[in-house]
């Protein structure tokens, strides 16, 4: 005869609370360990943050040496071509030898030092540190040349310097650009980077890609200037010839020569056009519903052009601050454009000013 099998005891938990109350929640085992080490954690990141703000440029500095060198060179040099793969590049124009800095940043836990391209053929210097294309390494120079040499330079995002030379060449990939007293010819493709150009006796090509750019004192027989978005303001132009685009953006430009021909457009942005001397054929056109004032002698007949719009934006033309008020309008031309009336459609009523130019735009540490 079998045994019964014992009755199987369970908690009753109502009955339990009924007599002793409710149960005190179980205290979890191990875990001020993971409590601790979460607070040195923090601790650890919190530290770590202070010491990067303390050290801004920590971020763009490489954990190994610096390799600078400074050498003057014998031989003569008329052209100078530098590419850097995103290091600055400096030129400074005058003296009667060259000089030349060398600084290129690299890590020597990785690699040893990346050697430097130097070198003098027909009186082209050639600088480049050619390891840096694919390697962590960054390069710069700073150079003195005669100011009858010429220069090309790519910096691949560096920020470009250059003056007192014979005329320039300059790609800065992304990085600003700053160019001054160049002589002859000078070409800018900035790629997206804020410009400057002061003082320019050659033709002037140049594209910024959205960047900012002022240029002062134009005086080569061109000036095509092209910012893709970015604010222009030309001053002082002396050119026979110019083109200039804004691509959406303000555009103030000064004439302190009468062209043979100008283009202006902004796509979108209102334009202030100040310019002496005239009759222009003048093509002026704001858009529907925009101001348009025009205070210039025009004739269809006349053999300089002018052409201004700004799609939808306002638009002024009128003569440089301090040039004597324009004379009698030639015979055919109409009375609104001399008034400073609307031109737009069939509205001859007085137009609104457009407001006043935009300044120029500040390049911090150009």
């Amino acid at each position: 005869m079998s045994t019964p099998a014992s009755p199987r005891l369970s908690f009753d938990v109502q009955y339990h609370q009924y007599r002793h109350g409710p149960k005190p929640p179980q205290r979890p085992r191990g875990r001020w360990i993971w409590a601790v080490s979460g607070l040195v954690v923090i601790a650890l990141i919190f530290t770590s943050i202070s010491e990067a703000l303390s050290q801004p440029d920590a971020v763009h500095a490489l954990p190994g040496g610096v390799k600078t060198r400074t050498i003057a060179l014998a031989e003569p040099v008329t052209q100078l071509s530098v590419q850097s793969y995103g290091g600055n590049v400096q030129v400074i124009g005058g003296g009667r030898r060259t000089r030349v800095t060398e600084q290129v940043s690299y890590d020597p836990q990785v690699e040893s030092a990346p050697a430097v391209v130097n070198s003098v053929s027909d009186g082209r210097l050639t600088l480049a540190v050619p390891a840096c294309a694919t390697q962590g390494c960054m390069d710069q120079f700073t150079v003195t040349v005669p100011s009858t040499a010429s220069v090309t330079i790519v910096t691949d995002g560096g920020d470009v310097s250059v003056s007192g030379v014979a005329g320039a060449t300059l790609d800065s990939g992304g990085g600003r650009v700053r160019a001054a007293s160049i002589g002859g010819p000078l070409t800018v493709a900035s790629e997206g980077g804020a410009q400057v150009l002061l003082g320019i006796a050659g033709s002037l090509q140049d594209e910024s890609g959205g960047g900012e750019v002022r240029a002062v004192g134009v005086t080569g027989s061109s000036a095509v200037i092209v910012t893709d978005g970015g604010q222009l303001v030309a001053e002082r132009l002396a050119v026979r010839a110019a083109i200039l685009s804004s691509g959406g953006d303000n555009a103030r430009v000064e004439f302190a020569t009468a062209p043979a021909s100008a283009d202006i457009a902004t796509d979108g942005g209102p334009a202030t056009v100040l310019i002496p001397g005239g009759p222009y054929a003048l093509t002026a056109d704001s858009g529907s519903g925009a101001s348009q004032v025009v205070d210039i002698p025009t004739s269809p007949a006349a053999t300089s052009t002018l052409t201004v719009t700004t799609g939808g934006s306002p638009l002024l033309i009128e003569p440089p601050p301090g040039t004597p008020a324009a004379g009698t309008p030639p015979p055919g031309t109409p009375a609104a454009v001399r008034t400073g009336a609307s031109t737009t459609g069939t509205d001859q009523h007085a137009a609104p000013v457009p407001p006043p130019a935009p300044p120029a735009p500040a390049v911090p540490g150009l």
